[in-house]
């Protein structure tokens, strides 16, 4: 008979080896899982019991939106190639000359390379024209710097318009493209022949920046950029988007409401989606803000080269005729390189070849500047508002000039001062008979408002000074760039009281309801 077999024989020790009643690493890896899994249903769990309060529910939104959806805020990297770039400015602002500008100024010209910028400024005051002219020397930039004071503009040589009988007064925007038109004249005496050309306003800015919005705007496949012009953003405030007078969507429209995105989804909505997309080209067909890059070929032709589309080239900055309208030598200039067919050197779609960028930044108070990268963290949560403020506002404007056909005839209304000589009833409507709805605002009630005698007060006036009358105009390429207005200089630098510079909006004459 067999024995039975021990617990402890080599045989079964073999077979039915015992279980560990724990191990150690199973034991630390099982409850490292479960604690990870209470915490995230913990976490979770306390999420969603404070988005029940709305104090918390904020703080939880902007924390995620400042770690996960800011704006604009990581640009892609670029190099500076070796481009000559002509820098033009107009500054009348000693501290600036002086100080933040004009150290941003030099440290543009030494980024690009001082062999091969030129730096042409006009402006003042003449001894804040003379240091920078020396620092930019001992820097090694070429340079052309001319004060006002010493060169000043012939105010003979400027537009006036007749803004009442027998009285005319200089249009501002011809001043302002006179100034401009200074800066680049060196363009017309320089041998050398440049890429680029660099325009700034008085405002602060990083020379990176300025770089990037050079060399780094639209780049395409071959890492050359292409654009015919290109602009950075302008801010008021930190958040709120500055120069609207120049700056029109894809489409032709004014920009909506001054937050972010900036631009109302009007018509094709292009320059909208393009700023949500992060894009560092936002197609648009006008711009400035501050800051804008330009291809310098059509700023400084060969000699004799024409242009049938926009007349004799080089382009220059140039302004409206037409006394009750308005249009930003900024805006025009844009148009005028929209005459030029676009070439595979510069635009490779059918845009109009001008974009923003808004990676680049920059503001005219430097409290505002500090808090900009802030605000491209939060700035995302202005799509709803905007969207919102522009359809119960009814933004942007309406322009009667965006779509009009260049080169076709359209019936018009001309204002006519009075004098000696009518014009027959079949030609003229006087004022006086053009009441009712015909008129901006006007009213038929049975009893007079404060707001309506001022009104009518106010087309007294004008009753008593001429006449509407009907023309036919031809229709330009620029309508899009008009506004009803018209704003003058105050001549010998009289400041006006409405606007604490030395020029104002005029008054103007009502127009036609169906006009406006």
């Amino acid at each position: 008979m067999n024995s039975p077999i021990s617990m402890s024989s080599p045989v079964f020790a073999r077979a039915y080896e015992r279980v560990p009643h724990s191990d150690t690493r199973l034991d630390k890896h099982f409850h490292r899982d479960q604690r990870a899994r209470y915490l995230l249903a913990y976490s979770l769990r306390r999420c969603l019991q404070l988005l029940k309060k709305p104090v918390p529910a904020i703080i939880v939104v902007l924390a995620l939106q400042v770690v996960f959806n800011s704006s604009y805020s990581n640009p892609a990297s670029f190099t500076i190639p070796p481009e000559n770039v002509f820098i033009a400015a107009n500054i009348n602002d000693g501290q600036l000359v002086l100080g933040d500008w004009g150290t941003s100024l030099i440290e543009t010209c030494k980024l690009v390379g001082p062999e091969r910028t030129h730096v042409s400024v006009y402006g003042g005051p003449l001894m804040a024209m003379r240091e920078l002219e020396a620092r930019l020397s001992a820097a090694g930039c070429d340079n052309t710097i001319v004060a006002e004071e010493m060169e000043p503009i012939d105010w003979s040589s400027l537009y006036r318009v007749e803004v009442a009988p027998g009285e005319y007064r200089v249009k501002r925007i011809s001043y302002l493209a006179a100034i401009r038109n200074r800066a680049l004249a060196p363009l017309d005496g320089l041998s050398k022949r440049f890429d680029k050309i660099l325009f700034l306003n008085d405002v602060l800015f990083q020379a990176s920046d300025a770089a990037r919005l050079l060399f780094a705007t639209n780049v395409r496949h071959d890492g050359k950029t292409g654009y015919k012009a290109a602009c950075a953003v302008d801010f008021h405030h930190s958040w709120k988007f500055y120069d609207t007078f120049a700056l029109r969507s894809s489409d032709g429209y004014y920009p909506g409401v001054r937050i972010y995105p900036w631009f109302a989804s009007k018509g094709d909505g292009i320059s909208r989606r393009d700023v949500l997309s992060n894009t560092d080209s936002v197609r648009v067909k006008s711009c400035w803000g501050g800051m804008v890059a330009f291809d310098a070929k059509y700023f400084q032709a060969a000699a004799g080269q024409h242009n049938t589309t926009i007349g004799t080239t080089p382009i220059r900055f140039r302004f409206e005729h037409e006394p009750f309208w308005d249009s930003s030598e900024c805006c025009l200039v844009h148009s005028d390189l929209q005459g030029i067919p676009n070439d595979t050197e510069n635009v490779t779609d059918a845009s109009t070849g001008i974009y923003m960028n808004p990676f680049v930044r920059v503001t005219y108070k430097a409290s505002t500047y500090r808090w900009l990268p802030l605000v491209r963290r939060f700035e995302r949560l202005f799509i709803v508002p905007n969207a919102l403020i522009n359809h119960f506002t009814h933004m942007p404007e309406y322009n009667p000039r965006r779509d009009e056909i260049p080169q076709s005839t359209v019936l018009d209304w001309t204002w006519v001062y009075d004098g000696t000589t009518r014009p027959s009833p079949s030609s003229a409507i006087p004022v006086r008979q053009k009441q009712g709805d015909h008129f901006n605002s006007e009213r038929e009630t049975g009893q007079l408002t404060a707001r309506d005698t001022s009104e009518a007060q106010y087309r007294s006036l004008w009753r008593a000074k001429g006449y509407l009358q009907r023309s036919n105009r031809t229709a330009t390429r620029d309508g899009f760039c008009s506004t009803r207005q018209l704003l003058v200089i105050n001549e010998g630098a009289m400041v006006s009281p409405n606007t604490g510079t030395n020029w104002e909006a005029a008054a103007i004459p009502p127009w036609p309801k169906n006009d406006s």
